[in-house]
């Protein structure tokens, strides 16, 4: 059972969002050597900075890694996609300019902070499930294109086996 302190603390999280963030440890490729945990709050503060020197009268709720990267999927030119929830007066858009005045990159990887709210875009728990139903999608198109290319290189590879055998064949009728 969760006492009230607990969920009205920043610290909880709900099983959805934890079970997100194992998740994407188990897949996330290391940044600048940094693992997703790190980033998440190296991000978090980042935008409690903003927030600050902007005097921004926000509230960081939490922060987590979405987008290819989180499980993995991302190619060699894949921004880092992070979401921070949040609680304030302050609109997404106007949260959104802030934390993309600076174009913040980590270990050569640009970021993309999406700020969200509870009664615009969601809570975590509620936007989460999107994302995973997002990536679950890609992973599935990233792996119809890899068994084509696999099937092409393999059809390649015949083509040029029976090539040779042609060859051979002629120069034995010699």
């Amino acid at each position: 059972m969760i006492s009230e302190n607990e969920e009205d603390s920043a610290v909880y999280q709900s099983r959805a969002v934890l079970e997100f963030k194992a998740k994407t440890e188990n897949y996330f490729q290391p940044i600048g050597g940094m693992s997703a945990t790190e980033i998440e709050e190296l991000v978090e503060e980042y935008v409690k900075t903003k927030l600050a020197e902007c005097d921004f009268d926000a509230e960081v709720l939490d922060v987590v890694i979405s987008g290819s990267r989180c499980r993995g999927l991302e190619g060699k030119h894949s921004d880092l996609d992070v979401v921070v929830e949040y609680t304030s007066d302050e609109r997404e858009d106007d949260m959104f300019n802030l934390l993309h005045e600076d174009k913040l990159i980590i270990g050569g990887v640009k970021v993309d902070i999406n700020p969200i709210t509870e009664f615009r875009t969601g809570t975590l728990e509620e936007y989460l499930p999107g994302v995973e139903k997002y990536l679950e999608e890609k992973s599935q198109k990233l792996s119809v294109r890899e068994k084509l290319k696999e099937k092409k290189i393999a059809v390649q590879a015949s083509d040029e086996n029976a090539v040779k055998g042609s060859k051979k064949k002629i120069e034995n009728q010699r």
